[in-house]
């Protein structure tokens, strides 16, 4: 069992052949109907159309009787394609856990610690209502990663975090640690 997808873009009104070996045709993708023919017989087929041919085949023809190029994505092989697709609800078990944390104020003209260290920690999404600076203990006006304000900026560290301000007014910083 093997698959290939093929990428064509098949000319208004012409017709295209396909050196391609298999047992089956998918019509992936197709903004309009296109004629297969395969092994002397014409099938007419639309996206999501499948078509089995238990003899295989080593090439087919595509036929465009639209005045229009069309761009066609077939999925070509031999056993079987069966396109799969969840419906429903579907839950992901993750390694890590949220650890929300109540919003800091930092005043301006001045650098906070807002985090500790923490071993555990994999990051942290941080977004400030001002522009900052984010860095360890010596963060200053002109030391750090100038953060962007509206933004959401993640942060791999288990260290300490420490903000500096100097916008001219308090900065508002939402934290959220992602531990694993």
């Amino acid at each position: 069992m093997g698959q290939r997808e093929l990428n064509r873009v098949i000319p208004a009104n012409d017709r295209t052949t396909l050196d391609v070996k298999g047992d089956f045709i998918y019509l992936h993708t197709a903004n309009l109907p296109l004629k297969v023919l395969v092994r002397g017989q014409m099938v007419t087929m639309r996206e999501g159309d499948k078509r089995r041919v238990e003899q295989g085949f080593g090439r087919f023809y595509v036929e465009n009787e639209n005045g229009a190029d069309v761009t066609a994505i077939f999925i070509v092989g031999t056993g079987d394609y069966s396109r799969a697709s969840l419906v429903g609800e579907v839950a992901i078990q993750v390694s890590a856990s949220l650890q929300s944390v109540a919003d800091d104020t930092i005043s301006t003209n001045s650098s906070k610690q807002i985090l500790a260290a923490n071993l555990t920690r994999k990051h942290v999404l941080l977004e400030c209502d001002r522009e900052v600076r984010i860095g360890d203990a010596s963060v200053s006006a002109t030391q750090g990663v100038r953060f962007a304000s509206g933004k959401v900026h993640k942060v791999e560290t288990t260290g300490p975090i420490y903000v500096r301000n100097d916008s001219g007014s308090d900065a508002s910083i939402s934290i959220t640690e992602v531990l694993a």
